[in-house]
């Protein structure tokens, strides 16, 4: 067992000479389960695995050497057996935790030599900058003589782990000083009241900067109300692609300007009947209202939706392009409910 464990620890050395800063090098014990078949009796394993990285996608080698002291299940005789494996394995890094899993061929030599194809499964947990535990089970299929199982723990060393180096900051000198020139003061500009925003409130006496172009506000220059230009197809409450980005732009403004509760108000033309009319505006109104809030991130604690069917046309319904205009979403301030500024 002791010749083992040292020719164990010689391979560690001989490998950390030639892949240097690219190799994982872990110490292992573990279980080795026979099958009926081979005549032997389940016993325990150590051995060192070695895994060397080809890309930097999580795609290396896997190889291992261990040894098994067991006996016949038939006579007791002892039985001594060495145990390898050659695998390629794929990490999936997750952080902490790097699962991983393998193809290849393992086997072993000894009195009772055998070989066969291998697959195997793994789980990495980074302890520090260099050092992980790892689990793994594999099996190695024997032609004839059925699977050998393998279950084992190690803990893993990379060799060459650096921790990355910071480069010190450059030393900057401090500028000479020169003479204070004395500047006589400029003379202040006559103050302009403007309207940055262009929503007819001027900037002395606008409340609420920044509003979107397009919408109605009030006398402090505060949003009030909007005819989001949204028309559907008769009878219908889906509402089309072209009308999204509108949408996403008065979502970012909701979103990064006033913090006002907003009403979204369905409309239908005269088509149908009053009652078909009032659960379709309402439908409408929905429709939209999920999208800002779903699509947008817009707080759903700041909308409503509210269906007027028909009542409210802004065009004539005696027309198809005034039906159409009539199909329509408002949104206009919740003053019931307003946020307070």
């Amino acid at each position: 067992m002791k010749k083992v464990a040292l020719s164990l620890v010689a391979c560690a050395v001989a490998a950390s000479s030639i892949f240097a800063g690219d190799i994982e090098v872990a110490p292992y014990v573990g279980g080795h389960f026979f099958n009926k078949n081979r005549d032997l009796k389940n016993t325990g394993e150590i051995g060192l695995s070695l895994e060397k990285a080809l890309t930097n996608s999580g795609i290396a080698v896997l190889g291992s050497l261990g040894y098994v002291k067991t006996d016949k299940e038939s006579n007791d005789n002892d039985q001594n057996l060495g145990t390898y494996g050659l695998n390629l394995i794929k990490n999936y890094d997750m952080g902490k935790w790097v699962p991983y899993a393998g193809l290849g061929v393992a086997g072993n030599f000894g009195d009772n030599g055998a070989i066969g194809p291998n697959a195997l499964v793994g789980l990495k947990y980074k302890l520090a900058e260099a050092w992980n535990l790892k689990a793994e089970i594999s099996d190695n299929y024997i032609p004839a003589r059925k699977n050998d199982v393998k279950a084992i723990v190690g803990l893993a060393y990379v060799i060459g782990a650096k921790k990355p180096v910071v480069a010190p900051a450059p030393v900057v000198e401090a500028p000479k000083a020169e003479p204070v020139k004395v500047v006589e003061a400029p003379k202040p500009a006559p103050v302009v009241d403007g309207d940055e925003d262009g929503d007819g409130v001027k900037d002395s006496k606008d409340m609420c900067p920044n509003t979107l172009k397009g919408l109605k506000v009030d006398d402090k220059g505060c949003f009030h109300s909007a005819n989001l230009m949204i028309n559907f197809d008769t009878d219908k409450a889906v509402v089309k692609k072209e009308y999204m980005p509108k949408l996403e732009t008065f979502a970012k403004f909701l979103n990064e300007s006033e913090p006002v509760n907003v009403v979204i108000e369905g409309h239908t033309d005269s088509t149908a009947s009053d009652a078909h009319n009032q659960k379709l505006s309402e439908k409408r109104a929905n429709a939209v209202m999920d999208i800002l809030i779903k699509e947008y991130k817009v707080d759903s604690k700041r909308l409503k939706a509210v269906g007027y069917g028909e009542t409210k046309p802004i065009a004539s319904n005696k027309t198809k392009k005034g039906r159409a205009e009539n199909r329509r979403i408002m949104a206009v301030v919740d003053k019931e409910t307003q946020v307070a500024k």
